[in-house]
Parts: C-alpha cells; structure tokens; sequence
C-alpha cells in the first residue's frame, strides 16, 4: 500500500492468494481506508504559479493606466439537474385526511445552461434542447443571438465613436474558455467575433 496507494484490495487479494475480506479486514486494522484522489486542474510548478501572478499583476497595472476589465464580456457553460415531479391537489370532505401517493423515485433530468456576462451582471443565457449538442454552428447562432443582446444592453461595447462617428473597432473583448467548434469552422467563429464592430 505504501508503494502504490492505487492498488486494488482485490489485486493484493490475488497477490497474496488470500481472501478479499481477509485483505479489508487487515486494511482497516492497519488505519487504511479507501478515498477519492482530489481533482486538480494541472500540477503547477513553481515557475507557473510565478508566471500566473506576474500575468495578473502586469493586467491590473494595465487596468489603471487603460481600464479594458470593464469591456470584457465572458461566458461559460454548465449542467444544471433537475426532477419534475409535482405534487397533486385532489379533492376531499372536509376533515377528510389527503390522499397518498408514493414518492416516485429520483429520476434525474439534465440541461445544459450557457450564460455570458460582463462587470454589470448576466447579459445573455440559454438553456441548450435535450439532445441538442454544441456544435460550431449552434455556437454562431449563440454569439449572433449574444450580440443582439449586447446591442441592446450594453451598447457602449459595441462601437468606438469619435465626435458621433462609428469607428467600426469593437470596443469590448471576448474570452471563451474553449472553442466549441470544429477546427475547420474556427474562422467563421472568429469573423463572428471580430465583426461586432
């Protein structure tokens, strides 16, 4: 155990060519008990932990001398569960106890929620049809339909005027976290990007 944590009880049982249970028993006798490992996004070195503050710094130093934090725009998606059971009124006499009904089972239903925002708050939101994946061209018709929302919302990030003239540049960035395209449709995805102006 002390060599490799990972070992199955049921690969030390066949090892030893004893029991399974004998091989729990004498686990929780030694203090051993089976955990989940914890989830770490990377292992990072000490250069990248470094790399990421000097990033961050260099950013908020960036911030104060030209503030472009509150033109970001930002979106992420999630898996959101839910039950639609719902609970019956059925008619009684009065002092008469309700009817019961069992409780059915967890039954698990799931959605996916993709949601963009800026500083201000949650700018556009979608719940994606069961079944439905996000694919490149589910993703434009998104960032058209962000847009929209954005002309309408924050019209300040969609055009640089000088003296009432559109300059045509977009005056807000977008970050993703991932493409959710194809490789072959990226450019598409980017003119859609770049073409707010």
């Amino acid at each position: 155990m002390e060599q490799d944590q990972h070992i199955s009880s049921y690969d030390v049982a066949g090892e030893l060519r004893i029991d399974h249970k004998t091989v729990l028993a004498h686990l929780k006798k030694a203090g051993y008990t089976k955990k989940l490992d914890i989830w770490v996004p990377h292992d990072l070195t000490e250069k990248n932990l470094m790399n990421r503050v000097l990033t961050c710094d260099s950013l908020l130093r960036r911030n104060e001398t030209e503030p472009f934090l509150k033109k970001v725009i930002t979106g992420d998606e999630k898996w959101i569960t839910y039950d639609k059971n719902v609970r019956k009124r059925s008619w009684s006499k009065a002092g008469q106890a309700s009817q019961t009904v069992a409780k059915p089972g967890l039954t698990r239903n799931k959605v996916m929620l993709c949601v963009w925002w800026d500083w201000k708050g949650i700018i556009h939101y979608e719940l994606i049809p069961p079944g439905r994946t996000i694919d490149s061209e589910l993703y434009c018709e998104q960032l058209m339909r962000l847009k929209q929302k954005v002309e309408r919302k924050r019209p300040e990030l969609i055009n640089r005027r000088v003296g009432g003239t559109p300059l045509n540049v977009p005056s807000s960035a977008f970050i993703q976290d991932y493409w959710k395209t194809e490789p072959r449709s990226i450019p598409r995805t980017l003119g859609l990007i770049l073409c707010w102006g």
